[in-house]
């Protein structure tokens, strides 16, 4: 028994230990894009996908008349939830694996990587897809980065998987 959990593990490698950490920063900059009113910008208005601001006044971006307008926005909203919450548990289980060297749980950190790294950019196509996009701004370039970084720590960590 004590043999077949060893075949298990792996040691953490430096590989390993990069791959998390650029995961861990994939997921900051998409929580940051993410809850920032700064998709897009024009003279004296700025929006994301929460709220929208027009000279310095935010309101909800959804309001009883336009509630039915905005479909493609919630689907927006929900592949960046879903994002959070999958890169969240993928860097969960790579910090685990970090500390007990279990290949299980460095392939759900892959998996996870890579699986919010496509909601992610899923959702900023959505927004591009049905919004103007001469004004898009620094959060929506967040998005989008976070997008890349975790799909490259999911490949990384999968070459480490295949290494050990």
């Amino acid at each position: 028994m004590y043999t077949y959990y060893r075949s298990m593990s792996i040691p953490a490698t430096p590989g390993g230990r990069l791959g998390s950490l650029i995961y861990i920063l994939g997921q900051c900059l998409h929580i940051a894009g993410t809850a920032s009113p700064y998709w897009t910008r024009n003279e004296g208005y700025h929006s994301g996908i929460w709220k929208d601001c027009y000279k310095g006044t935010c309101t909800s971006v959804y309001s009883d008349d336009t509630i039915d307008k905005w479909q493609w926005l919630r689907s927006v909203q929900a592949m960046a939830v879903l994002g959070v919450i999958i890169a969240l548990f993928g860097i969960i289980a790579s910090l685990v694996h970090l500390r007990t060297g279990n290949k299980s749980l460095l392939t759900i950190a892959a998996l996870s990587a890579i699986g919010a790294g496509i909601l992610v950019i899923l959702g900023a196509v959505i927004y591009v897809a049905f919004n103007d996009s001469s004004g898009l701004y620094w959060a929506f370039w967040f998005e989008v980065s976070a997008s890349i970084i975790m799909l490259f720590s999911g490949v990384g960590l999968f070459t480490e998987l295949c290494r050990g």
